[in-house]
This record gives structure tokens, C-alpha cells and sequence, in this order.
């Protein structure tokens, strides 16, 4: 026989959990992105062997979002420029 009351913890203990991951992935993401963007940590110059760090960084958040999120990926539609 299961414990409903039991399970129904057990899901939203994993549920929170789940929550605080993506919460502190997002803080790494956009703490990387503005590293990335500005070129600099901590007002110093990123060198030459940081920055492919930092993207392949970047880019591993990425594909954990895209596996979290599953058939949820959001989409970014870039506007076709017209032809004159």
C-alpha cells in the first residue's frame, strides 16, 4: 500500500530541490554571461586561456537548461530583415 502523504513530501522535497538548482544555475549563468560580456573578472582583463573557459562554461549551463527544460525550451525567433 503507498504512503500518499509520505510521497506527496517526498515530491515536493525533490520539487524545492530542484527549484534551488535552477535558482543557483541561473546566478552562474548570468554571473558567466557578464564576465563574458564585459571581458573582465573582478576589474582584471580575462587572459587569452579564460575566455574559452568561460564560454565552454556558459555553454554546459546551456545544454543542462535545454535537458531540464525537456519539450519546454523557449525559442528565440530572430525578425527577417526585408529585402529593399
Amino acid at each position: 500500500m503507498i504512503d500518499y502523504e509520505a510521497t506527496i513530501a517526498m515530491l515536493k522535497a525533490k520539487a524545492d530541490q530542484r527549484v534551488s538548482d535552477i535558482s543557483s544555475m541561473e546566478k552562474e549563468y548570468k554571473r558567466l554571461l557578464a564576465i563574458k560580456e564585459s571581458g573582465e573578472v573582478e576589474g582584471l582583463a580575462l587572459t587569452a586561456t579564460q575566455k574559452p573557459k568561460i564560454v565552454n562554461r556558459i555553454a554546459g549551463i546551456e545544454a543542462k537548461i535545454e535537458k531540464a527544460a525537456g519539450a519546454d525550451v523557449v525559442s528565440v525567433v530572430e525578425p527577417v530583415a526585408e529585402e529593399m
